[in-house]
């Protein structure tokens, strides 16, 4: 990822945390969520939290939460992205390099965006053009994809 986006990712969580806290002060204090709200538009303007997500958390820490960060999501990472699958379809489009993405896809089993962003990123194969050409046994042209 791009440090940039790195940075701007950390610092919106990081505000995320800092009005999660400021509606903690609000409710000690015994501000509605209404009010809260109010409060947190004054502050923070346009990076403002949604009315909705204000209550969410107002809610919440009425509800006795003492923790101002994300819940952990549900699922895993990714283990198709890997070291052993980037080789493998580097080492199909060596042999083959008029396969279409869907084809490789179905030969390593893995989702189409992922053997995408392994060719564009991992193998840096940037341009896809296609190529109609008679087949051998003189029939109409066929179209294929080939990765450069």
């Amino acid at each position: 990822m791009n440090v940039y986006l790195q940075c701007a990712s950390h610092l919106m969580t990081e505000e995320k945390v800092q009005q999660r806290v400021c509606i903690n002060f609000c409710f000690r204090l015994g501000k509605s969520g209404a009010e809260t709200y109010e409060i947190l538009q004054a502050a923070f303007r346009e990076s403002c939290l949604s009315r909705s997500k204000t209550f969410e958390w107002y809610s919440c820490l009425k509800n006795r939460r003492r923790s101002f960060e994300d819940d952990p999501r549900p699922g895993g990472p990714s283990t198709s992205h890997t070291k052993e699958t980037v080789a493998c379809v580097r080492e199909i489009i060596r042999t083959d390099r008029c396969l279409t993405i869907r084809e490789v896809a179905e030969d390593v089993r893995i989702a189409i965006g992922t053997c995408q962003k392994i060719l564009t990123e991992d193998l840096q194969m940037r341009r896809v053009s296609k190529i109609c050409a008679p087949s051998p046994d003189g029939r109409a042209g066929q179209s294929r994809v080939n990765l450069h």
